[in-house]
């Protein structure tokens, strides 16, 4: 182990260019048996440097991975509230219920289902709250009446005309631009972080160049993963 603490010290100095010249006059002093063991010893430790290093650095690109998820999940969220003409329980995820005076997602107060192509049925877990949820329900910017039987409430979702259809699409598409600008944001963060890893000697420029292919494609799938959310809401909109 001293050995190979001794030989690391040798051929990783704080300068890696400062390093390399080390290196090659050490070897030349050398008799040519011992420079082929070293030449071994010194390619695997810098396989084994480079290794420690990437693995450092990719764990911080999952980081910005996550991010990228992040605003992924936010686009998700805000399309789940635009209408469609169809019924889905995400529309209701934005509800807040004034319950017991604290502001409660109705959809942690109150089962949620579809019997219905077009129909919402809300079934509050404590029928006392039911008026708080219609009252909820009527605050919003959804637009749909309750239908309130005394132990549930029913929401009838009207069909879309063609000219809403296209105006909702226009605001899926707007939505989906900001989610891209919000991934290309942390593509940056990324980038610089790397470069200035690089700039700090913490890593070579042949790590540099790979974790950046890296962060693109990281990049890339986010952006995939929005269109594929954009494409799933405008077909649902769109549909007939």
């Amino acid at each position: 182990m001293t050995n190979l603490l001794w030989l690391d010290n040798i051929v990783f100095g704080d300068n890696l260019e400062l390093s390399r010249d080390i290196n090659d006059n050490f070897l030349k002093k050398v008799d040519l048996k011992k420079q082929r063991i070293l030449k071994c010893l010194i390619d695997d430790l810098s396989i084994i440097r480079k290794e420690e290093t990437t693995m450092g650095v990719s764990s911080e690109l999952v980081k910005y991975q996550e991010k990228m998820q992040k605003a992924e999940a936010a686009l998700q969220h805000e399309l789940g509230g635009i209408r469609a003409g169809v019924a889905n329980a995400s529309l209701l995820n934005r509800v807040m219920v004034e319950y017991y005076g604290a502001p409660t997602p109705l959809n942690q107060m109150a089962q949620i289902s579809v019997p219905e192509a077009r129909v919402l049925l809300v079934t509050p877990y404590d029928k006392s709250s039911l008026k708080d949820v219609e009252h909820a329900l009527l605050a919003s910017d959804l637009g749909l009446t309750p239908m309130n039987d005394g132990s549930a409430i029913r929401l009838v979702i009207p069909q879309l005309t063609e000219e809403r259809r296209k105006e909702l699409a226009k605001q899926v598409r707007a939505a989906a631009e900001k989610g891209k600008v919000a991934v290309r944001n942390v593509r940056r963060e990324m980038m610089d972080s790397l470069k200035k890893a690089q700039k700090n000697g913490d890593m070579s420029e042949d790590v540099l160049h790979d974790l950046e292919d890296e962060a693109q494609k990281i990049t890339d799938a986010s952006i995939k993963n929005i269109d594929g959310i954009t494409a799933a809401k405008e077909k649902e909109i769109l549909a007939e």
